[in-house]
């Protein structure tokens, strides 16, 4: 008996070799019936319709019975699945870059892969089931994104495409919504998150959550911001994502927990990491030179009591205050006793 994944082969093979002519459900289950596949014109239709959905062929509903054609480019993209160099790229693209597309590459891609992975599955090839052997995954806590508005998101790529001006209204992080005319000039995926990097016409960059926009429309315009800024996205994301806190090594002294000893030895924290044991006292004492940054704190704090930071004084005693805060807010120390709250200014 004939597998599924083999008698949809079967159909987008036969399709592709009567493109361009259109093709009828009865003309398509009589040629899987004559080459051995049983087959209902129900199961036909279900498939046709299947393919129509993941934008594999084409439907023509001005007639009866209804026409349908694969779609242009179908052999191309059959010969490509032969070549892992570049199917496989393809695919992953798919898998991660969705909120990094406009929409109309999405669909396109979404056909284009689908195609791929019916050839690509029954191919004799240590490649052909890669993306079933292969992941990542993050050390973080992985959060849902929001919605993001399609039509909203296509509107943005295609300005950023053509270097053009866009109108939209935008609600910031404390609700307040202003309307604004932006240039985008780039679109980053930050902690899974679509971040569009845009300005004002006058202004700098300026980083705006694409899911916080409300409308964009596009605006016409003759008037270009590119040579008045110079923009260039490598330079503007070691400046101004503030992955960074401070450009300044400092040397980081930490007291860790044995347990710890074999990770980060295995995955020393600098280059010039060194771990002794102190006798005295019986702990043992790391000694990096870092920079001070953002991960590195969730870092420090996502060990919990395996790891004290013994210096520099600043950020010991800035780890103090989010810890003693932590331990008024839990109950186990009274409210009068915990330092005042940082409240971290709005970006």
């Amino acid at each position: 008996m004939m597998s599924q994944s083999g008698r949809k082969d079967a159909i987008l093979g036969f399709m592709s070799r009567c493109h361009p002519r259109k093709t009828t459900v009865k003309i398509v289950a009589d040629y899987l019936r004559s080459i051995g596949i049983e087959v209902t014109d129900k199961t036909v239709i279900r498939d046709l319709e299947e393919f129509a959905d993941q934008h594999i062929v084409l439907r023509d509903d001005r007639g009866k019975p209804h026409g349908w054609t694969i779609k242009d480019g179908y052999d191309l993209i059959r010969k490509l699945a032969a070549r892992h160099d570049t199917a496989l790229p393809l695919l992953l693209a798919d898998r991660y870059l969705r909120d990094l597309l406009p929409e109309e590459v999405v669909i396109e891609l979404s056909a284009t892969v689908q195609i791929l992975q019916h050839h690509l599955r029954d191919q004799d090839s240590c490649y052909s089931h890669w993306l079933g052997k292969v992941a990542t995954i993050s050390g973080g806590l992985s959060r849902l994104s929001p919605r993001i508005n399609g039509g909203i998101r296509e509107t943005l790529t295609n300005a950023l495409l053509k270097n053009e001006p866009v109108r939209v209204i935008y609600r910031r992080q404390d609700n307040e919504v202003r309307e604004r005319v932006l240039w985008p000039k780039a679109l980053v995926m930050r902690d899974g998150v679509p971040v569009i990097v845009a300005q004002e016409p006058g202004g700098y960059p300026k980083q705006y959550l694409l899911y916080r926009f409300e409308k964009a429309i596009a605006i016409a315009s003759t008037v270009s911001v590119t040579a008045t800024t110079g923009f260039e996205l490598e330079n503007y994301l070691n400046e101004s994502f503030k992955y960074f806190l401070s450009s300044q090594p400092f040397l980081l002294r930490l007291r860790i927990e044995p347990e710890l000893e074999k990770e980060l030895l295995e995955r020393p924290l600098s280059g010039d990491q060194r771990i002794q044991y102190d006798r005295r006292r019986n702990f043992l004492m790391l000694y990096a030179t870092v920079v001070d940054s953002y991960p590195l704190r969730s870092w420090l704090l996502s060990q919990g009591d395996n790891v004290e930071v013994k210096g520099p004084v600043v950020l010991r005693n800035l780890l103090t205050t989010i810890v003693a805060n932590m331990a008024e807010d839990y109950g186990l120390i009274p409210s009068d006793s915990a330092v005042d709250k940082l409240v971290a200014p709005e970006e």
